[in-house]
């Protein structure tokens, strides 16, 4: 419950001072989550890109209904 994502991402990664870092997880947990959200983040961004360029061309307004 006291683990939070934005501060996995956030904190810059340390192998010292492990008591203060979110959820006292160990530096190599902390590590692969942050990598796994750094990529799901990416994801969700060239998703929404696409959708984003595509967009108007799916629009019924741009096909003329």
């Amino acid at each position: 419950p006291g683990l939070s994502l934005g501060d996995i991402v956030s904190q810059p990664l340390s192998r010292s001072d492990v008591e203060s870092m979110p959820g006292n997880l160990p530096f190599e947990q902390r590590a692969e989550l942050r990598a796994w959200l750094m990529q799901a983040f990416r994801d969700i961004h060239r998703l929404t890109r696409a959708i984003e360029t595509r967009a108007p061309a799916l629009s019924p307004a741009a096909a003329g209904f």
